[in-house]
């Protein structure tokens, strides 16, 4: 029993609980690498996309260089809401700044929320993950002892 997978030659609920820690460790680890990846890449474009954007003389050559330069597309959907023209809908009975706050206010929540992806399950892993492992630190203790109650040599 000294192999290197010595821990599936429990019963099913050790095997099964190596199994889901593996997989809750794994899929983190997956999501902190991706995400930081993102985030710095989401960074490092925005240092050159924020000038070129406000060196450009309209929207259109603006987006123009910002889609050129961003990888991430943070700022391009908030450029792209402001062309946005929704004629003969309720969108447009609103003055044409509440028009703009809410398009770029969706735009946002649209950009946060890719930014964002991942979270829940980090969370929820963050959550469970020392519960069981507790559930197989008892089910081990719980072997231990029963194995010891049958040796007959239950003294310390």
């Amino acid at each position: 029993m000294n192999t290197p997978f010595a821990a599936l030659h429990g019963d099913a609920l050790s095997v099964l609980v190596a199994v889901l820690l593996l997989a809750m460790s794994v899929s983190s680890w997956v999501v902190i690498l991706y995400k930081g990846w993102l985030l710095r890449r989401a960074s490092q474009d925005q240092v050159r996309a924020k000038p070129a954007f406000w060196q450009a003389t309209d929207l259109s050559e603006g987006l123009a260089r910002v889609r050129t330069l961003e990888r991430v597309a943070v700022l391009a959907p908030l450029i792209e809401a402001l062309q946005t023209h929704l004629p003969g809908t309720l969108g447009t009975q609103a003055s044409a700044e509440a028009q703009r706050t809410r398009v770029l206010r969706d735009a946002l929540h649209g950009v946060v929320h890719r930014l964002q992806a991942g979270q829940i399950l980090l969370a929820t892993v963050g959550a469970t993950a020392p519960f069981v492992g507790l559930l197989g630190t008892v089910w081990g203790i719980y072997h231990a002892l029963v194995g010891i109650g049958a040796s007959g040599n239950a003294s310390i």
